[in-house]
């Protein structure tokens, strides 16, 4: 803080005392004067000075007093105070720093000893603001970094949820829920080839809000309009309601973490498109399975009953060619080759009958 930067405020109830100090002091200081301590704490409460000079010995409310309640008062309670007294006994000095003061110059004062006493005072005040500063900034840095590792601690846990998640709804939920730890409203909405499935921490997405995303879905991946972002993907948009457009550095950190989480969702949902595809013709195959299963079982059943009536069929006809046998007047060979025959054809109607039984067990390989 240069000199003429400072601004001394000068409290005395005698006019010449403040026409000494302000000789002294105008060509180096800004200067505010006060003629009691009354108005003194008044001025002080009003102008904010660097630095106040301070008589004892006044009327209305001495010197001891008025450093009290400028020290008991939150708005001046910083401001140092020097002592210009012509009170100089140890005990009066030590009432002086008792009720607060920085220092206490007894009258008469050396100029040189006030000037150098006011710029070491000064110094050690800008010092301090300056320590004050770099503390503040150095404890807003830490809590950035503390809350950006949060943050991607949240990102990295919401992007392994998300590959948990089995449908659109839950993805949703999912998104919702993070948005939320920011303290921030928004609108989803979640495309597939067929359908739009729309999202709000309200429960119910109007159709003007639908419409919103009509509008901007043309518009490049991040729209800012007002207080309103909206971010777009090929099968997945998000429109945030309330961002702290107030708060640089809030809001660029969300708008990085956005773009993080957006190809999370992104992603999720392409792959849950397919599963839920894949899903659907799993459901779909086994239901033709099954019924298959059902028309074979039916097959085999007439099969059976098929092949019953053709055992009987050849069984009846082995028996009437045996009876045959006593008047056809063939010979024993004769007539034990076409036995042979006949039995030879039964088993292979048989046979035809059991692969047709090997149905069910092929089909149950397929499904496998």
């Amino acid at each position: 803080m240069n000199n003429t930067e400072a601004t001394l405020l000068l409290i005395d109830d005698e006019p010449f005392n403040l026409e000494i100090l302000e000789e002294l002091l105008s060509d180096d200081y800004q200067l505010i004067t006060a003629e009691n301590g009354q108005v003194g704490v008044e001025k002080a409460i009003e102008f904010q000075p660097d630095l106040i000079l301070l008589d004892v010995n006044m009327p209305i409310l001495n010197g001891l007093l008025t450093c009290e309640q400028l020290k008991d008062n939150l708005d001046t309670a910083d401001i140092p105070i020097i002592f210009v007294s012509a009170l100089a006994s140890i005990e009066e000095r030590l009432a002086g720093y008792k009720v607060g003061a920085e220092d206490y110059i007894t009258k008469p004062f050396q100029e040189q000893e006030l000037q150098i006493k006011i710029e070491l005072i000064l110094a050690s005040m800008q010092a301090k603001a300056t320590l004050q500063e770099s503390s503040t900034e150095a404890m807003n840095m830490a809590m950035t970094a503390m809350t950006s590792a949060s943050e991607v601690g949240q990102i990295l846990q919401f992007i392994r949820d998300s590959y948990t998640v089995d449908s659109y709804d839950d993805l949703a939920q999912l998104t919702l829920d993070l948005y939320e730890t920011y303290g921030l409203q928004i609108l989803l909405r979640i495309k597939t080839k067929l359908n739009s499935f729309y999202y709000s921490h309200l429960g119910t997405v109007t159709d003007r809000e639908k419409s919103v995303f009509e509008l901007v879905a043309d518009k490049g991946r991040f729209i800012d309009f007002g207080r309103r972002t909206a971010m777009n993907y090929d099968n997945f948009a998000l429109i945030v309601n309330d961002m702290p457009v107030d708060d640089a550095e809030k809001y660029g950190r969300i708008k990085d973490n956005m773009g993080i989480m957006g190809e999370a969702v992104e992603a999720r949902a392409i792959t849950l498109a397919t599963e839920l595809h894949l899903e659907e013709r799993r459901h779909a195959l086994d239901a033709l399975m099954a019924r298959a299963e059902t028309m074979i079982a039916e097959i085999k059943l007439e099969h059976s009953e098929n092949s019953y009536q053709n055992g009987q069929i050849l069984n009846d006809l082995l028996e009437n060619v045996e009876e045959a046998f006593l008047t056809l007047g063939l010979s024993d060979k004769q007539e034990e080759e076409l036995i042979n025959l006949l039995n030879a054809t039964q088993q292979a109607s048989t046979q035809l009958y059991d692969n047709g039984l090997n149905l069910d067990e092929k089909l149950a390989s397929i499904k496998a």
